[in-house]
């Protein structure tokens, strides 16, 4: 049975959470570096809005990650 889209996006977004602060970085320096606005970031991290492919590159860049690292651990 597929993964529902809200349940992948609450993982990234928490994915997002945990490398974000481990990185030392706040939402609103996140969203400076990666040129969106701070409810962007907010939203990512609470899993309301799916990020796109492009946010998802840009934010790999900034935290020095892999893309497949917002989906570990995901089942």
């Amino acid at each position: 049975m597929p993964m529902s889209q809200e349940k992948i996006d609450r993982h990234v977004g928490s994915k997002l959470r945990t490398l974000r602060e481990s990185y030392g970085l706040s939402q609103a320096q996140l969203a400076e570096k990666i040129g969106r606005d701070l409810d962007t970031v907010r939203q990512n991290e609470e899993g309301v809005r799916r990020m796109s492919a492009d946010e998802l590159w840009q934010m790999c860049a900034v935290l020095d990650v892999r893309p497949n690292s917002f989906f570990k651990d995901l089942d």
